[in-house]
């Protein structure tokens, strides 16, 4: 469940906080009452050499975070409370915006992430001169809108058709530090970026500003 009004939550502001540090879990914290959640649901995690990645499908959330000083996550972590929260870094985050609709690749199956429980969420952008106005992000946001707020990209890429497997068009804006990625197309890939415009958002990864994620 999300709220009507505009979230207050920045997750640009979430970005560097450690796993374990009072800023990640007032965030946390904030997402779960959009939810309507009593308490922050436990997240389902997964850990690589380089990374961990921390579930939340009910927030429609992914959390990516960094471990530095050496620290090596356990391959086996199943639970925070197996992992180092000062050792790990919050260096990008994932929000959802599945479609209602099953689709023939997923057969009739539930996404495996909720909507993002922080919709409608307001981007604030930092870069341009001067700054361009704060940006709404509900369910049905287009590309077309999110090029409007916040100008062309700096890259983008995707949008193959049936042969590529459907690959929906992704677009990031690297000084803003936000990547979109759109519902897929099945069509040839000019006819899927002559639509793009019109196709909803479907994840949304939030970094650093200045940075790249691709």
């Amino acid at each position: 469940m999300t709220d009507s009004t505009s979230s207050p939550i920045d997750l640009h502001a979430w970005l560097g906080s450690t796993l374990s540090s009072p800023t990640y879990a007032s965030h946390l914290t904030a997402l779960s009452s959009h939810a309507s959640l009593l308490t922050p649901p436990q997240p389902s995690i997964k850990p690589y050499p380089d990374s961990v990645y921390l579930n939340y499908p009910s927030l429609g959330l992914s959390c990516l975070f960094a471990p530095f000083e050496g620290y090596e996550p356990p391959k086996s972590a199943q639970a925070v409370s197996e992992l180092d929260g000062e050792q790990l870094r919050l260096e990008s985050v994932d929000v959802y915006n599945p479609s209602a609709e099953p689709t023939a690749k997923g057969k009739g199956k539930l996404p495996a992430f909720e909507p993002f429980a922080g919709l409608p969420y307001t981007f604030i952008p930092r870069a341009g001169s001067p700054p361009r106005p704060p940006f709404p992000i509900t369910r049905s946001t287009t590309g077309k809108e999110f090029v409007l707020a916040l100008g062309e990209p700096a890259r983008k890429g995707g949008g193959g058709g049936p042969k590529a497997g459907n690959i929906g068009i992704w677009c990031e804006w690297s000084e803003e530090g936000v990547m979109v990625e759109f519902e897929a197309g099945e069509a040839s890939v000019v006819q899927n970026w002559e639509k793009g415009g019109d196709k909803v958002w479907r994840v949304m990864t939030l970094f650093e500003r200045g940075k790249s994620v691709r």
